[in-house]
């Protein structure tokens, strides 16, 4: 590309908002171009680069609407040298897509999420596109998304990701390798993506905007000579950028839940494996822990998990039979990690039996569901005799019947909400454990529980629960009554045994569908349908689990596909762990 005017810029210090170029030069006749600059501090800090006009190919006549862009990396280590094109463009924009502007040039985040906007920087670089080379990641390589697999009669699952993103990038080419912004390629490219003014404007819309103008926009890719390859062969669901995440050493096995620790790390328990799985922010392996190591961490049958204030790890242990039988494993991670097991002889008073899921609340104290005996247990760990059993003798009116779910709300201090998988209702207690409600289909009349499973709180304290037989999702107000219609089922939304649910910082609600292949998003404001997505490349197989990071990427446990699927920049950051919001009195914040 020659005489276009590069600009390296260091992230700004808010979402989107405009930084001070640190260097700016002109390409030359070659496309290369050289930046001199002081390095900004402190030495996180992210750095990326843009490429605005000039020509492109054979073209003679300046394109103004060309616009590409790289993350060069970090100002303790940015890379010496780049290569920006489109490929690296797509990197940029779908993996940062929640801290850049709709002019897709301007990137940063606040000093609150500096770690999400650092995670999703090296997501575009290690996961998606190389920007010392312009080709696609390792990544790709590592799982067998290459040009000869993917081309194959059978080829890897994360070919659909491989080829997605260079589709996307086809897609730029077409305007970029045009006569100009009044080429019908650009035309079409500008015009149904907001009516923008560069190829920048116009990916940063498709990543965050992934049903938008899908058959008009896919065949833009209708040149015989396709700058990146293998590209896909049909229109997508969506330009949705979904992985699928199963590296060596992993040992998943049935995996049931995720959360995400402040780092960014997520993690895995493995419920047939007896093990605890570490992904990185970008889902390589950063650890696997079992029964014995830590020693006496003592895994059996684990299936929920939560990360506390000061980062350590809480699972529940469902097995009945065994050492770790109905317990809760305390992970502290580090680099000599140990573990603490509560059970009956060391928490006699918490009586579990069967816990299931788990909640931590600001003052670390852990309420967990009984799946086997309907009741919910308050531990105490500061002070192990204070715990408590909560049952229905001692809770008249609770209702507990296969309590299944847990979330906290954003009182102060909160209260504790628990699905009943058997009582088709909503059990609401106080921090103190004295009942609120009971939430049933008679009292709110029109709930339409039917076996509800997962639980979430949006913004607003509304109380989003899926209904796993009912094939859709009821929501209440804070006060237990209908929020809105109640009981939502919109056209698309495609539930199919809806199962984990989880609620963004720009009030989208998520939600998996353990039966079916896709994932659904609802407006939390309305409940009104948003969109389906089902990419090859999540490789859904009863997806269960779910939960967002600080760089607003989905997070998706494949319960029966033993691996965990991430959609990259799809939702609006969440501050994580959920406890760190609580202490705002926000259950759902941003960071």
């Amino acid at each position: 590309m020659t005489g276009a005017t590069v600009t390296l810029y260091a992230a700004s210090n808010n979402y989107g908002a405009t930084p001070s170029p640190l260097a700016t030069a002109t390409s030359d006749g070659s496309g290369d171009f050289t930046l001199g600059y002081t390095p900004p501090t402190p030495g996180t800090t992210v750095l990326y680069v843009t490429a605005v006009g000039g020509t492109q190919g054979a073209n003679t006549n300046a394109n103004s609407a060309i616009g590409l862009s790289g993350v060069v990396g970090t100002a303790a280590s940015p890379e010496p040298s780049v290569v920006i094109n489109e490929l690296t463009t797509v990197a940029h924009e779908w993996a940062m897509a929640q801290f850049t502007d709709t002019t897709g040039q301007y990137t940063g985040a606040p000093s609150t999420n500096v770690i999400g906007l650092g995670n999703a920087a090296a997501q575009a670089q290690v996961n998606l596109a190389d920007v010392t080379s312009g080709n696609p990641a390792s990544f790709w390589t590592t799982y067998n998304a290459t040009e000869a697999n993917c081309t194959s009669v059978s080829p890897p699952v994360n070919c659909d990701g491989l080829e997605r993103m260079n589709t996307f990038a086809n897609i730029l080419a077409a305007c970029i390798q045009s006569s100009g912004p009044s080429s019908s390629e650009c035309t079409t490219l500008l015009g149904d993506t907001g009516t923008g003014s560069t190829t920048l404007q116009a990916a940063h819309y498709m990543a965050t905007n992934p049903t938008a103008s899908l058959v008009a926009l896919f065949g833009l890719q209708g040149d015989s000579t396709y700058p990146f390859t293998p590209y896909l062969s049909t229109a997508p669901d969506g330009w949705e950028l979904a992985l699928n995440l199963s590296p060596t050493g992993a040992n998943f096995s049935h995996p049931n839940s995720v959360a995400i620790d402040a780092n960014g790390d997520a993690w895995v328990p493995n419920s047939t494996g007896n093990t605890l799985t570490e992904l990185t922010p970008s889902g390589a392996l950063g650890a696997n822990y079992t029964a014995s190591n830590p020693t006496g961490a003592d895994f059996n049958d684990p299936v929920g998990v939560a990360i506390d204030a000061t980062g350590n790890v809480w699972v529940t242990n469902d097995g009945n039979t065994g050492t770790g039988a109905n317990s809760l494993t305390e992970l502290v991670p580090g680099i000599s990690p140990t573990a603490t097991v509560y059970d009956s002889s060391n928490a006699s008073s918490a009586a579990f039996d069967g816990p299931y899921a788990i909640a931590i609340d600001t003052s670390g104290n852990a309420w967990v569901t009984n799946l086997s005996s309907d009741s919910v247990s308050e531990l105490v760990p500061a002070t192990l005799s204070s715990s408590v059993n909560y049952t229905n003798t001692s809770l008249s009116g609770a209702d507990f019947s296969y309590p299944f779910a847990v979330a906290l709300d954003d009182a102060v201090p909160a209260n504790i909400w628990v699905t009943n998988l058997g009582g088709d209702s909503v059990t609401e207690l106080t921090s103190t454990g004295t009942l609120v409600g009971n939430y049933n289909n008679t009292s709110p009349a029109g709930a339409g529980f039917l076996v509800p499973d997962g639980i979430a709180l949006d913004a607003a304290s509304n109380v989003w629960v899926p209904n796993f037989f009912g094939n859709s999702v009821t929501a209440l107000t804070s006060g237990g009554a209908l929020f809105l219609a109640g009981n939502f089922d919109p056209l698309g939304a495609d539930f199919d045994g809806p199962y984990g649910i989880a609620v963004d910082s720009g009030t989208n609600v998520w939600i998996t569908n353990s039966s079916g292949t896709n994932l659904t998003e609802l407006a939390a404001t309305t409940g009104d349908f948003t969109a389906s997505f089902t990419p090859a490349g999540a490789n859904f197989n009863s997806p269960f689990g779910i939960a967002i990071d600080e760089s607003g990427n989905i997070w998706i446990t494949n319960n029966g596909g033993n691996s965990v699927a991430e959609f990259v920049g799809a939702a609006s950051p969440v501050l994580t762990p959920p406890v760190a919001c609580l202490s705002t009195a926000n259950i759902v914040c941003k960071p």
